[in-house]
């Protein structure tokens, strides 16, 4: 019978371009070829593969197809995130009290607004913490605004650390004046705002009163400056009170005739920026200088401002001399 030669068995050597018969002489006692390649070739190799050459790739492409699923999820994560911070998110899925808000007013009132050029209140329920760990509250007038804290609170009245629909809002006015009330809440989302509802449960009337807001960006409200301000060497600088006496006040009084005062309590501020001019006593002297400095803040449009006037004297006009406003010294920062 004549030799048939299996197409398969046959190997190219490459560097002496020949092909040569390939010997498989079959082992019958554990059944497996050994493979030899004529000419100059290596020893013969064992055709089957080692478990670790077949793991390789497998755990290889195991460890991609991981990196993408976690690159994924990150991007996926990252979207959310960001979409929830979007005025189409809030609007339509957000019903917590967290955001700024202002006042519901008809479109007549809008239009008194719009003409006299009064700035509307707006209320804040910040998601931050003070030093204290109490969630931060502002309520912004026109050039005005006071900081104080809200929490959400039970059925009981205390503190909880969890959203409920009842709220505590505490927001200082001036050393012996605060807003402090309880709220129930609700939030509805509508296509172009939010609404927040209100329900005031400290109404002296015995009613329970509910206010609507919308959803707002405080406008900011700049102060014009006084181009023929005349500063005072004695005054102009940022001056500050000590806490220890109970009254912790920083004003600044700038160059070009803006001032800002920073009112701090125990919980939260009251601040303003605006203007101010100064009155000089006709008997001051050089060692001694006393008068009345003028307050302007402002809380509309117009810039039609509200004052507060408070009296100065400089003992020593001297460097590292003290000011004192309405009987309080005040140190140089």
């Amino acid at each position: 019978m004549d030799e048939v030669k299996n197409p398969e068995l046959t190997a190219v050597d490459e560097e002496t371009e020949s092909v040569d018969e390939i010997e498989a002489p079959a082992d019958k006692e554990n059944n497996e070829i050994e493979i030899q390649v004529g000419g100059d070739s290596d020893e013969s190799h064992d055709s089957k593969e080692t478990a670790e050459d077949k793991k390789e790739p497998k755990i290889e492409k195991s460890l991609l197809t991981g990196i993408i699923i976690f690159a994924a999820a990150i991007v996926l994560f990252g979207g959310f995130f960001l979409i929830s911070k979007t005025d189409w998110f809030r609007n339509n899925f957000d019903d917590t009290i967290i955001g700024t808000w202002t006042y519901r007013t008809t479109a007549s009132e809008d239009e008194l607004f719009e003409q006299y050029g009064q700035t509307r209140s707006y209320i804040s329920f910040k998601d931050e913490k003070d030093a204290n760990g109490e969630n931060i509250a502002e309520v912004v007038q026109g050039t005005m605004k006071f900081t104080g804290i809200w929490n959400y609170i039970d059925d009981d009245s205390k503190k909880s650390e969890s959203k409920t629909d009842r709220v505590f809002l505490y927001v200082p006015v001036d050393a012996q004046n605060s807003i402090n009330i309880y709220y129930t809440y609700s939030v509805e989302n509508g296509a172009n705002e939010r609404v927040l509802s209100l329900t005031n449960e400290n109404s002296t009337s015995g009613e329970q009163i509910t206010d609507q807001y919308v959803s707002a960006s405080p406008a900011s409200l700049e102060v014009n400056k006084i181009d023929s301000f005349k500063p005072s060497e004695g005054i102009t600088g940022s001056w500050s009170s000590s806490p220890e006496d109970g009254m912790d006040i920083t004003y600044s009084f700038n160059e070009d005739g803006t001032i800002s005062m920073v009112h701090s309590f125990s919980t939260g501020s009251t601040s303003f920026s605006g203007r101010y001019k100064i009155d000089k006593d006709k008997d001051s002297t050089k060692k001694k200088e006393t008068g009345v400095i003028t307050c302007y803040y402002f809380a509309d449009d117009k810039n039609t401002p509200a004052e507060y006037m408070v009296s100065y004297i400089i003992e020593n006009k001297t460097k590292g001399s003290k000011l004192v406003l309405n009987g309080i010294e005040y140190d140089k920062k």
